[in-house]
């Protein structure tokens, strides 16, 4: 018989779940999270000492934070290549069913039902993690939003004492603190959410133009001669 798995535990669950964020913030800004932590990555103090350099010299390519091999338009290329060999296999052989294009540009950049993960893989990149968290970020951004009128109609009630219209919250300290919290955390949430989703259509346009200028270069007779594939 076939030994009962156990369930993981409660601190396992919680590292699990670290892990998953940590490796989202990595995929969105790796350079600078081994060296600042979450309030600057929020605060987008990260930015300071290149700021501050940038102040007392002029900035050159060796001063800013290194970019992450995966970001880089000749491996992100390498997403193509499932694309090339199917319409290769196609033309060879008719029977073979032309590849989707957009099929294949959906699953890499865009939210699909995808489980959360840990380590990246060619087949698994980090980007699932961050489309899913990004989507999850901007759902939080919108509650929020729309939850304050809520609390101002509750805060005039409370400021107008009138007996007909209780807030349900009898603290006008409270509803003011939950006001400012629903605004911080609106704008908090929704920028973070557009910094994921700016790295993810930064990826998917490096990717189009990297290909387009390939292609440029096989159709240019002088750039046949030099270039080997």
């Amino acid at each position: 018989m076939k030994k009962d798995i156990e369930s993981p535990s409660k601190g396992e669950v919680r590292e699990y779940r670290k892990k998953i964020v940590r490796n989202i913030i990595n995929y969105a800004f790796p350079s600078f999270h081994s060296r600042y932590g979450w309030f600057s990555f929020i605060l987008v103090s990260w930015l300071d000492p290149l700021m501050r350099l940038g102040y007392r010299k002029p900035l050159e390519e060796i001063d800013l934070y290194t970019m992450r091999e995966s970001d880089r338009a000749a491996v992100l290329l390498n997403i193509l290549d499932p694309f090339w060999d199917g319409v290769r296999a196609s033309q060879a052989d008719p029977s073979v069913p032309m590849p989707s294009l957009f099929s294949l540009l959906r699953k890499r950049f865009l939210i699909t039902c995808q489980n959360l993960i840990i380590k990246e893989t060619p087949s698994r990149p980090y980007s699932h993690n961050a489309r899913i968290f990004s989507a999850m970020l901007k759902a939080l951004a919108i509650t929020c939003t729309l939850t304050i009128p809520i609390f101002v109609q509750q805060f005039l009630y409370w400021l107008q004492k009138d007996p007909q219209n209780t807030p349900f919250m009898s603290s006008g300290v409270g509803l003011a603190f939950c006001l400012f919290g629903l605004n911080v955390g609106g704008s908090v949430f929704d920028r973070t959410s557009e910094q994921l989703t700016r790295k993810i259509s930064i990826n998917f346009k490096t990717l189009l133009i990297s290909a387009v200028y390939r292609k440029s270069l096989r159709l240019s007779p002088k750039a046949s001669k030099v270039c080997v594939y």
